[in-house]
């Protein structure tokens, strides 16, 4: 795509190739330890790397909201240019875990994810529209 012109980007699920986003060609990318590790209290959940630099999730962060930052901000930066995004939202792909809008107890985790997802995709939209 770089011939073409374009900038890309990768933020999301990656963990299934041995080599990373960089070595694939993407400009810039957001990689964490795989899906269903979002808080820094699981263990895997500590860091996550950005363009080759380990960054530490914080207390109460949550990943997903972080990897959804990282997409906007390369959204916005690169709106009146030719981009690729690969932003792959990876909720229920794993372990199944409540979400910072999930309530108490909540009885339906699955369902939390999926209208969290949905919340974070009706956030995305208006980037494209301007």
């Amino acid at each position: 795509m770089k011939p073409a012109g374009y900038v890309s980007a990768a933020v999301g699920k990656w963990g299934q190739l041995p080599l990373g986003p960089g070595e694939f060609g993407f400009d810039e990318y957001l990689k964490f330890a795989g899906s269903g590790v979002y808080w820094n209290t699981q263990e895997k959940g500590k860091t996550y790397v950005v363009n080759g630099e380990t960054k530490t999730l914080r207390d109460r962060e949550y990943m997903p909201d972080v990897m959804h930052q990282f997409a906007t901000d390369f959204i916005t930066k690169h709106r009146d240019t030719p981009f690729y995004l690969y932003y792959s939202l990876s909720h229920v792909h794993a372990e199944i875990l409540p979400t910072p809008d999930s309530a108490p107890g909540s009885k339906d985790v699955y369902a939390d994810n999926v209208a969290y997802m949905d919340k974070l995709v009706g956030k995305l939209v208006p980037n494209w529209i301007a």
